[in-house]
This record gives structure tokens, C-alpha cells and sequence, in this order.
């Protein structure tokens, strides 16, 4: 158990929480080796953070959680393996929950029944409104239960990502909206959260953003499933955009430059109880320090 994942089962354990970990036969994500990198790509030069460090870093902050706005893509069921599905509904987090499946769609709903501040949507994230082919496992009580929630518009994609998942791959047609269109349908100014698990495609979301008329103060994804230069080039992009990168294996969180202190500042170090300050070095202040980079070092 890493550093962090102690402190925050302690701290979570303090706010009523007891944290189990739960293992998917998911394939690892391929090394970074062999990668040369044009532009520096900024990354977090703090310890490894993962969203919950970040999201439990504003609780312990005492910021104002019944304000904080999210938009969740691919959302699945809001229960499996969901990273904010205990802060909706601890502190109140709002938001729009975005899942294509109709199945795993309805569970989302139930899971979720008379929690407030939500808003639903069957559909998936595109470039244009309308209806695509989405392919999915055929439900079969053979596969794992995880696999249900596993769906890709690319059935190689699919296929290729998941070759330990023995199943049938099936089309369905599922409505598609843009990531504008559904901003305007929910009436969002602000996304304080972006969160992203779209079996591969998530690179292709987030550029879908026009971060000109909206730009979310922290991205949350899987990265695990991109290409290694689809990977480079997603956070590259993201520092073009203002926002520095850390990378915790299958996931990344990104946030925006201007924000670094209060997000993953110092802060959280003086909530910590005695015992908790002993499993990790007490941070160096951020001011001034600058990113570091990869042309650096090759790790985040």
C-alpha cells in the first residue's frame, strides 16, 4: 500500500468510510518506454496524487462541496469502480451523469434514486448530435460482472482492449450529443470537474472541449487504454490548454496551472493527524517551484 493510499484510509476512516480494494481482470497499461517528447510536458512535481487525495484535499480545506459541479462520461452504473460516486453523496457534490447503455443506464438512475442536485443522460459524448453504433459484450452470465459495463463505437477497439473478456460482441444504436449541447441542455457556466472513463476514447472527448467557453478546473481520466503517443500527445494537449498533468498508472489527473496550491498545495498536510504525518515527507510549498518536465525526468 503506497503512501497516499494509507493516508487516505485513515482520513476517509475519520469521515466514516471504510476503503476496500477491488481488483478487475483489467489488462495493465503498457511501460512509458522509448518516448521522445518534442514540447516539455509540465507534470506535478507533489508526490503522486489521486483524484480522491485532490477532491479530499477541498473537504479538509473546508471549500463549499455543495457548489462543486461535475460532469461524469461514461458513468456506468455509479457504483463499480466509480471514483466520486462516495463525495455525491457525502458532501452533495452536483452534476450530469452521462451513460450510453439503456441497461447499465437504468441501474445508474436506481443507484442514484433520490439522491438531489443530479441530472441523467442517455447518450454518449460525439462530435455531433444524432445516433452511432455502440458496441458492447453481449450479456452472458459466463462473463465477469464488469464486463456489462464495457462499450467502445470501435469493435476492434473493443475487442483488442479487452482480449481476456471470452464474449460476443453485439451493436446497438444509442443517441449521441455534444459535449456543448449537453453544457446548454443542463445550462452549465462552470464544470469544477471533469470526469472521463471511456474505454479508450477519452483523449477524443477531451478534445472535444472548447476550453475557450468552458474549462474544467480539474480532468479526471483513464489513460490506461490510450496508445503510448496518444498518451503523450493527450497530455501535451493539456498543457497547451493550462493545465499540469499527474500520471497514477491507469488514470491521470489534470489540473489547471492557476489552481496547483489550494488543489494539491500544502493545505492537506495540517489536516492530517500526527500518525499520518509520519508515512510522508511534509510538502515543500509550491510557490515559485515551477513544473517539472519530462525532457527531465522520464517519471510523474
Amino acid at each position: 500500500m503506497s503512501f497516499f493510499e494509507r493516508i487516505a484510509r485513515g482520513a476517509l476512516r475519520r469521515f466514516g468510510y471504510a476503503v476496500h480494494r477491488i481488483s478487475p481482470e483489467r489488462p495493465s497499461p503498457p511501460p512509458y518506454t522509448g518516448v521522445e517528447v518534442a514540447e516539455p510536458i509540465q507534470a506535478s512535481n507533489t508526490l503522486a496524487l489521486t483524484l480522491s487525495d485532490v477532491l479530499l484535499r477541498m473537504v479538509l480545506n473546508g471549500e463549499r462541496c455543495s457548489d462543486f459541479t461535475f460532469v461524469q462520461i461514461g458513468a456506468n452504473d455509479g457504483v463499480s469502480n466509480d471514483p466520486i460516486r462516495r463525495f455525491v453523496l457525502k458532501y452533495g457534490f452536483r452534476g450530469v451523469l452521462v451513460e450510453p447503455q439503456p441497461e447499465v443506464f437504468a441501474r445508474l438512475q436506481r443507484n442514484y434514486t433520490n439522491v438531489e442536485g443530479l441530472a441523467f443522460e442517455n447518450a454518449a459524448i460525439a462530435k455531433e448530435d444524432g445516433q452511432v453504433a455502440l458496441y458492447r459484450f453481449r450479456k452472458d452470465p459466463d462473463l465477469p460482472q464488469w464486463a456489462d459495463g464495457l462499450a467502445s463505437f470501435s469493435r476492434e477497439t473493443l475487442v483488442g482492449n479487452f482480449q481476456n473478456v471470452q464474449g460476443q460482441v453485439e451493436a446497438i444504436s444509442v443517441p449521441t450529443v455534444r459535449f456543448e449541447s449537453l453544457l446548454r441542455k443542463h445550462n452549465l457556466q462552470r464544470v469544477d470537474l471533469l470526469q472521463v472513463d471511456a474505454e479508450g476514447f477519452d483523449f477524443e472527448i477531451i478534445k472535444m472541449i472548447d476550453f475557450a467557453a468552458v474549462k474544467p478546473t480539474i480532468i479526471h481520466f483513464e489513460q490506461g487504454l490510450l496508445s503510448e503517443e496518444d498518451r503523450f500527445k493527450c497530455f501535451r494537449y493539456l498543457n497547451q490548454h493550462g493545465y499540469k498533468v499527474i500520471n497514477n498508472e491507469a488514470n491521470t489527473v489534470a489540473y489547471l496551472e492557476p489552481e496547483e496550491q489550494r488543489l494539491v498545495g500544502d493545505k492537506w498536510y495540517e489536516a492530517l493527524s500526527e500518525e499520518e504525518k509520519t508515512l510522508v515527507p511534509k510538502p515543500v510549498s509550491l510557490k515559485g517551484s515551477g513544473a517539472s518536465t519530462l525532457a527531465e525526468k522520464r517519471s510523474f
